[in-house]
């Protein structure tokens, strides 16, 4: 990696070098450098985010008037998680000429940095000047339940609703923001919407079955779970059928059990409980 990026700056060097007449080394040297973003974009597509964004960082010092590269380098920063670094190119981007996805890459590291004004105010530049894209829309009203305005979030993600009744991206934010109103009876109706159309869609299946948990029904969370292998991690399935059995003991549904045996058994599942989740099962009492 290290020597492949050496090499393409000594390509770079060299196009500049002596060797050509001025205007033929800018030729060269532009031709050279547009190979190089374009491989480096194809990188970052491909997952390769460290490789291109070594790339992206040399052409943006070789070529800081270079907006293209400039606003690609934003996006793979936000890509890679490094959104300070990102955020930190805002004032060097011409957001008024900037392609859609540069100022929604932008907007989306803002929101990642929890600098929610900022991402609130880059979906809405986004907007303005792409008002047929779903994306910023569903990213603003994201922003919006995130900075706590969950009722202005609500409004917006219906509107879209209405508009896109069956698209999959506007019903998992209208799930993820019924959930943060504890509206979990329309969280678990957006999810029913999408697994209708597509049975195996993972996060709705995730969604499903944690709505499931936290609407009481914790059997009923596990056995979609169980349905559905690697949905959840291990940790989580124990917790909800922690739950579960936190419910069996509670209505004493648990399985038969000698009554002489009933309490002791009860208590040692309590116990055993409690003390593998602290806090989790605090009402649980054992029952005689």
């Amino acid at each position: 990696m290290k020597h492949m990026l050496m090499v393409s700056l000594a390509i770079l060097a060299f196009a500049a070098g002596s060797a050509y007449p001025a205007d033929r080394a800018d030729v060269v040297t532009v031709e050279a450098a547009n190979a190089l973003y374009r491989n480096a974009v194809k990188d970052a597509r491909a997952g390769k985010t460290t490789e291109a964004l070594a790339m992206l960082r040399s052409l943006v010092e070789r070529f800081p008037e270079r907006q293209d590269m400039l606003g690609d380098y934003a996006v793979v920063l936000g890509w890679a998680g490094d959104h300070a670094t990102a955020l930190a190119l805002l004032d060097r981007i011409n957001r008024a000429r900037a392609p859609f996805y540069v100022i929604e890459g932008l907007a989306g590291s803002a929101r990642a940095s929890q600098q929610f004004e900022l991402a609130e105010s880059l979906y809405r530049e986004t907007i303005v000047r792409f008002p047929e894209r779903v994306e910023p829309q569903i990213g603003l009203a994201r922003t919006l339940a995130d900075a706590g305005k969950l009722d202005d979030a609500a409004a917006l993600i219906e509107r879209l609703r209405a508009k896109y009744p069956r698209r999959t991206d506007v019903l998992e934010a209208v799930a993820d923001i019924a959930t943060a109103r504890r509206n979990y009876f329309g969280a678990l109706a957006a999810y029913q919407t999408i697994l209708a159309q597509e049975p195996t869609h993972r996060a709705a299946l995730r969604g499903k079955i944690q709505t499931l948990a936290r609407l009481g029904t914790p059997q009923l969370a596990i056995e979609l779970a169980d349905r559905n292998p690697g949905v959840l991690a291990p940790n989580e399935r124990d917790i909800i059928a922690a739950d579960r059995t936190a419910h069996q003991i509670r209505w004493g549904r648990l399985s038969p059990i000698p009554d002489v045996d009933r309490r002791a058994s009860r208590i040692s599942i309590v116990r055993s409980l409690t003390a593998r989740w602290p806090g989790r099962v605090p009402w649980i009492r054992p029952q005689s």
